[in-house]
């Protein structure tokens, strides 16, 4: 067996492990924070340390696309306002289109070292089951959705998303 197919396994290990994880605290009192957020980075990662992103960093799209983004000042704080207005969003509008927003800035802000879009889909899980709608990430995770910072992607996100959850709420 080659590294990479173990590093693979490994990682799809992570990746249920964290949806397990999800699914056990949307179901008890505990809330989505930017704490909960970082535990799921972690767990994906399987890094005990902080895994914020704290300096630049260029990243490569599965499109092949390159993007150079800039220091975030403070991580912990951007999560906290992107969860929280999701929340709101869920509360007072649409729990769909507060799924895209927090999925898009999640993955457009680029808060952690690795493992973004993983972290974002499983927000989305978070969001979605602390409103009762039963929301299996590997369907976002399998789409291939580009580069959300381009309109059409994020548009492309956001027909995929609310499909994926058209039927459950």
């Amino acid at each position: 067996m080659s590294l990479s197919h173990l590093q693979k396994q490994r990682e799809e290990q992570r990746l249920q492990h964290a949806i397990e994880y999800v699914r056990e605290s949307t179901n008890s009192i505990k809330n989505l924070t930017s704490s909960e957020l970082a535990r799921l980075n972690q767990i994906l990662t399987a890094r005990t340390d902080s895994t914020w992103r704290n300096e630049p960093v260029l990243i490569k799209i599965p499109t092949g696309k390159s993007h150079s983004l800039s220091i975030v000042s403070d991580p912990v704080d951007s999560a906290r306002k992107i969860i929280g207005l999701a929340f709101e969003m869920a509360h007072n509008q649409s729990v769909g289109e507060a799924a895209v927003y927090l999925y898009v800035n999640l993955v457009k802000d680029h808060l952690f070292q690795d493992a973004n879009r993983r972290t974002a889909a499983l927000a989305v899980q978070w969001l979605l089951g602390s409103n009762e709608i039963d929301f299996d990430p590997n369907d976002l995770l399998n789409s291939p959705l580009g580069d959300v910072r381009e309109e059409a992607a994020a548009k492309s996100v956001e027909a995929e998303i609310l499909n994926l959850i058209k039927d459950k709420t």
